[in-house]
């Protein structure tokens, strides 16, 4: 059976309000909570500024996880939007992923709004998770 996260309404109305904030380009974030439970969303400011892919600001990914630590949380997530597409990782998202073992969550544009999937990347490739959204 595949993991679940799950997601506070607050939390992903934050994400949300942050993506739509950031377009045309990539927005990008990190998630805390503890276990699979979202409890907290940190924005994050794409350095690349590109509509195709992100770099999260190094010294703003810092103080997220000074945050985290501080709050006793565990970095339990990675979110990142694609606005024109695809609801998939990317082949740069998985080249470049350096996160195994959290959960990473891609907001893709489509004709009926956005569209949140969450998925495990490791080793070259992917699988998708669950999402509960609360």
């Amino acid at each position: 059976m595949l993991p679940t996260l799950v997601i506070p309404s607050a939390c992903y109305h934050r994400m949300l309000k942050h993506i739509q904030a950031c377009i045309p380009e990539e927005a990008c974030g990190i998630l805390g909570g503890k276990g699979m439970n979202v409890e907290l969303v940190i924005p994050v400011t794409n350095r690349e500024h590109s509509p195709v892919r992100f770099y999260m600001e190094p010294l703003e990914l810092l103080h997220a996880l000074e945050t985290l630590e501080s709050e006793q949380l565990e970095m339990n997530g990675i979110f990142h939007s694609h606005p024109t597409g695809p609801q998939i990782p990317s082949e740069t998202d998985i080249k470049e992923f350096l996160y195994t073992g959290i959960p990473t969550l891609i907001w893709s544009y489509t004709d009926t709004g956005w569209v949140l999937r969450a998925f495990q990347i490791c080793k070259g490739n992917y699988e998708e998770i669950g999402l509960y959204l609360e």
